[in-house]
């Protein structure tokens, strides 16, 4: 509709430079007119996006401070509890609860021969294996019963680092 009114006003100036509309030069006058207007609210558009578009990359400079901290687990019996106590406090580690904006774990089996996320689908697809639940007081992970972490590959407790939580946050 807007590029029919631009053309509709561009033949009326056309026929107005070319004195074929003299009969109708007011209406002529009027069109010339909301033509530049409507010129005029197309450029302001184009600064309000330009506008947006700095706000924008203004905004995403606050990712240049994402910061990342890597979490040991130690000694989690995975083929006898499905979770791991006591959960991890996050205060401990300096990280303010509002600031996370991704948590990842990563499990060792207990020769270390494979290595798995904990959120990761189930054999058969139909759910995870594994869940991370953040809270303002800590994170608390968990495995799913039956599960690829539910087996004696899982088991060791002697001083095992079962696999390492990556918290990631910003300033």
């Amino acid at each position: 509709m807007i590029l029919e009114l631009i053309e509709d006003m561009s033949i009326l100036f056309l026929e107005f430079k070319q004195g074929y509309c003299m009969k109708r030069k007011v209406f002529c006058i009027i069109g010339i007119l909301l033509l530049f207007i409507l010129l005029i609210f197309i450029n302001s558009c184009n600064f309000l996006n330009a506008t947006e578009n700095e706000e924008r990359v203004n905004k995403s400079v606050i990712i240049e401070s994402l910061n990342s901290v890597v979490i040991e687990i130690l000694n989690w019996n995975m083929d006898t509890y499905p979770f791991y106590s006591p959960p991890i406090v996050l205060l401990q580690y300096g990280i303010d609860y509002f600031k996370i904006v991704d948590i990842r774990a990563f499990i060792r089996d207990d020769t270390d021969s494979r290595r798995f996320s904990l959120v990761q689908p189930s054999n058969d697809l139909t759910m995870m294996d594994g869940k991370i639940v953040v809270m303002p007081t800590g994170i608390s992970l968990f495995r799913r019963a039956n599960g690829i972490f539910d087996g004696s590959n899982y088991d060791s407790t002697s001083n095992y680092i079962r696999g390492w939580v990556i918290v990631y946050y910003i300033n």
